[in-house]
């Protein structure tokens, strides 16, 4: 078995696969820690290069516990899983990770990077800063419905909006950095003075008749539009025939309002993980 864990910038999400990639009847978990980022609990971070040589007790490290108790759900409490595979854009927390696993007895985690055999070409002008969720959305992307001779884009709206993009030829190119509605309402908030906070719902109207329901239109609506504008602009560049996916906790948003997106996988990113731990399986 693969455990496949994607650490976001919000939580951290763990679902199993079997050693050739596929999917697992075992329901995924996620560890919500978003409340927790700028706090003393996550700003204690664990060293991004930290391999424990022993266990350690949880009480020393903050959020370990919960970790592990999200692994041992994701993998339904059964044998230890032959790799846990992840990929991450949070340091403290990956480091967390790693004593987690150690804790548990399970192997340490392989690490998603640009240096894997990877199922595309990759393009990309700095692959070094290059997010590892980012690579593991395209290989989901490319497992899930690759089709000859058709660009593809992986929409994965989360905490930051990211649109990757795939040619015709199997190459991958890049994509655009978008904030999503969350950091967008909260810039509004922290840079203004009076400015209340809105819900991040999309309203009916555009039109704020009230300052909350105002900031909430601007939001939300930003934030629609933004997406589908320049995802229409990147069709034009890579050609409208292009397979469109979306992933992440605004998917299903997303999807309501932009026609281009013809599939919502809320697992895509895990999907890639497990895809590219399966494909790089020592010999």
């Amino acid at each position: 078995m693969i455990l496949a864990v994607d650490i976001g910038n919000s939580s951290l999400k763990a679902a199993a696969f079997g050693n050739d990639g596929s999917r697992l009847p075992v329901p995924g978990t996620r560890y919500q820690y978003e409340h927790l980022l700028g706090t003393a609990t996550l700003d204690d971070t664990v060293p991004d290069d930290t391999v424990p040589d022993d266990t350690v007790p949880d009480d020393t490290v903050l959020g370990t516990t919960a970790i592990a108790e999200t692994l041992s759900r994701a993998a339904a409490d059964g044998p230890v899983p032959k790799r846990v595979a992840v990929c991450s854009v949070v340091p403290g927390v990956l480091g967390r990770l790693r004593i987690a696993c150690a804790n548990l007895g399970w192997p340490a985690p392989f690490e998603i990077h640009t240096g894997l055999d990877l199922p595309f070409v990759m393009s990309y002008l700095s692959p070094q800063t290059l997010g590892t969720d980012r690579i593991a959305a395209v290989a989901g992307g490319w497992r899930a419905s690759r089709r000859a001779d058709k660009p593809m884009l992986v929409i994965d709206a989360g905490t930051a909006t990211t649109i990757e993009v795939v040619d015709r030829g199997g190459v991958f190119l890049g994509g655009p950095i978008l904030a999503g509605a969350g950091l967008t309402r909260g810039s509004l908030a922290r840079g203004t003075a009076q400015l209340p906070g809105a819900e991040l719902d999309l309203p009916a109207s555009a039109i704020g008749r009230d300052t909350a329901h105002a900031v909430q239109a601007g939001v939300m609506w930003g934030f629609v539009e933004g997406v589908r504008g320049v995802t229409r602009r990147i069709l034009q560049e890579v050609g409208d025939d292009a397979v469109v996916l979306a992933t992440g906790g605004a998917a299903e948003l997303l999807a309501e309002h932009l026609s281009e997106i013809q599939e919502v996988r809320p697992e895509l990113v895990l999907e890639g993980v497990a895809a590219l731990a399966a494909a790089n399986a020592p010999s």
